[in-house]
């Protein structure tokens, strides 16, 4: 009985690691963005999920970002928001409050129409991205 206890021990493991549950904490993923062949000075890195984990968001700054991301698969968003002026809440009323109008410098096809995933595996990786602005497009 006594030999058994550590087979069994090994097998339970085994059977847990290949349901996910042993080792499947967040994985250190990080690398580089470029706009248009220059570092991204600031933006997001957004990894959604296609199973159903919570999306991960990194920040990037002078080019670089890092995260903790589960593994699975990610479809990968870039974005890069800039404030280019203010507008009144309410139409017409101008002494209102007032919001920022903001447009987004990277292309669509990066973002909300982007298809790059990635896989995330058991342990750290890097993975660049090289994107394009809006205005090129």
């Amino acid at each position: 009985m006594t030999r058994r206890l550590p087979s069994l021990f090994v097998l339970s493991l085994a059977v847990l690691s290949g349901c996910g549950l042993v080792g499947s904490g967040p994985v250190v993923v990080s690398g580089t963005v470029t706009m248009d062949g220059e570092p991204l000075a600031e933006g997001v890195v957004d990894f959604l999920s296609t199973e159903s984990d919570a999306p991960v968001t990194a920040e990037v700054k002078e080019g670089v970002y890092q995260a903790e991301i589960p593994p699975g698969r990610r479809r990968v968003e870039i974005r890069s928001p800039e404030v280019v002026g203010r507008k009144p809440v309410y139409d017409g009323q101008n002494d209102g409050p007032m919001q920022d109008v903001v447009v987004e410098r990277v292309a669509a096809e990066f973002n909300t129409n982007s298809t790059i995933t990635i896989d995330v595996g058991t342990g750290p990786a890097t993975h660049d991205f090289a994107v394009e602005s809006a205005d090129r497009r």
